[in-house]
């Protein structure tokens, strides 16, 4: 199985990948969050209501009297309840990881943060609907419910197949209707350390050794990767919007980078996390 220069592979990152492969799911959340690494939508609610009315409102976009869903919503739906007290008309959350809105530890934060919120709690979670599935996999809804405005945050670098995602956007979309998305493009075992580390590594390597199941996944899609299936599927007006950037870690991994990655322009491959959008046609013709 060949890789990059063998006096050159990063051995700390190859063992340690290596051994996260045969840590079970529920441990490796644990020390995600015991890392800093908590899903914002459950743990600071407000704060990512903050974040997205502010990327939203960059781009002419609000979420008032909207219809939205939202991909990748964790566990709990706090963030829903945040967005009707901002708003929303409705709001439907879809996550394989999803608790269902009848578990009593659920009921109970929710109705915590509908006093907080000042919502009243039947009238909130009626407009409500939790999907416990993944995105790519549901049937694309009647006409009756299809969204606004479709989001996710730090999702779709995580999905199998993202083209798949991107096209069910637009199956969920009213004409017209718009796809917001956040990614996070570095590599996440080692987000500070080596952004980037990933990308000097084979696809055979990579899916043998490496790589990680369900939500840890890692597809490693670039930021054009991205456009351009938004665009092959069917959006209008793909646009993006680089949040950061690191050319200096790149740069030193450059030597070592695998094919795959080696022709694509630097000021793409150093993006470290992007927003980037489309638009549903208003004639509702969909590829």
């Amino acid at each position: 199985m060949k890789i990059s220069g063998i006096a050159e592979i990063n051995w700390k990152y190859v063992l340690v990948g290596i051994v996260r492969r045969h840590i079970s799911q529920k441990v490796l959340f644990a020390v995600m969050k015991r890392r800093g690494d908590a899903n914002l939508e459950e743990e600071a609610p407000h704060e990512c209501l903050e974040m997205w009315e502010k990327h939203l409102k960059g781009h002419g976009l609000s979420l008032a009297t909207k219809t939205v869903l939202e991909i990748g919503s964790g566990r709990y739906v706090r963030f829903a309840l945040q967005m009707i007290a901002a708003g929303v008309e409705r709001v439907i959350t879809v996550d394989p990881f999803a608790v269902p809105i009848n578990d009593i530890a659920h009921r109970k934060v929710l109705f915590s943060d509908c006093q907080n919120l000042g919502l009243d709690p039947n009238d909130a979670l009626s407009r409500l609907e939790i999907i416990s599935d993944d995105f790519s996999r549901l049937s694309p809804p009647p006409a009756t419910s299809q969204v606004d405005l479709i989001i996710s945050n730090s999702v779709l670098e995580h999905a199998r197949d993202p083209r798949s995602v991107l096209r069910s956007c637009l199956f969920w979309l009213k004409p017209g209707g718009t796809s917001y998305h956040l990614i996070d493009l570095r590599d996440h075992n080692f987000r500070s350390r080596f952004p980037f580390e990933m990308l000097t590594y084979s696809d055979s390597f990579w899916a043998n050794w490496l790589d990680l199941s369900g939500g840890f996944h890692l597809n490693r899609w670039r930021l054009p990767d991205f456009l351009c299936a938004a665009r092959e599927v069917g959006f209008q007006e793909v646009a993006c919007e680089v949040l950061s950037r690191n050319e200096s870690e790149l740069q030193a991994i450059m030597h070592r980078i695998s094919p795959r990655f080696s022709a694509m322009p630097k000021d793409s491959l150093s993006v470290l996390t992007a927003a980037f959008y489309g638009q549903k046609p208003s004639d509702d013709l969909v590829p």
